[in-house]
């Protein structure tokens, strides 16, 4: 079973390693160099996720197993970030599994608490945005009951990609 604890700014150093280690290991090989390193210097960089840490309405969380840390996700809260804000519902903006953990059940216990701490809140649905050449990812929260809803543009560096829009009522 993962235990789920919030991040708070003393891990920024780890936050910032896992980021790294794991969009590197999920996106890396599907997109330039070029791209890639410019959005990870923007996005992902110390300061950024510092700032993140620190919004009153944004939680990072880091997922143990056994005290080994296997994964981490960010939610975020009445935030009108894109379209899809409602003062319902909530946002995954990132889960992310170390890879030698994936496969093991690990993504559907972040969901179960995902869904749990919005049923908690008080809210009626979670959205998020997941790359439309990311099959597995999709699939996965199909899985979970989500459905498109809608679709988006994102911009990995210089490239302009499409994020599908996700939701699912809780």
């Amino acid at each position: 079973m993962i235990e789920f604890k919030k991040v708070t700014p003393d891990q920024l150093e780890v936050l910032y390693e896992i980021s790294l280690d794991t969009f590197r290991y999920s996106f890396y090989h599907q997109n330039t160099p070029e791209n890639y390193e410019l959005y990870v210097s923007k996005a992902l960089n110390p300061e950024t996720l510092l700032a993140e840490i620190n919004h009153r309405r944004s939680d990072f969380y880091f997922g143990y197993l056994s005290e080994e840390l296997v994964c981490y996700f960010k939610i975020n809260l009445d935030i009108n970030s894109h379209e899809m804000y409602t003062v319902d519902s909530m946002e995954i903006q990132r889960i992310y599994i170390i890879p030698a953990y994936l496969s093991r059940g690990i993504g559907s216990q972040i969901m179960d608490f995902i869904k749990q701490l919005g049923r908690e809140s008080g809210y009626i649905s979670i959205w998020l945005g997941v790359w439309e050449r990311n099959p597995g990812a999709i699939r996965f929260y199909e899985r979970h009951g989500f459905t498109q809803i809608g679709a988006h543009d994102f911009m990995l560096g210089e490239e302009r990609q499409t994020d599908l829009l996700l939701e699912c009522k809780i």
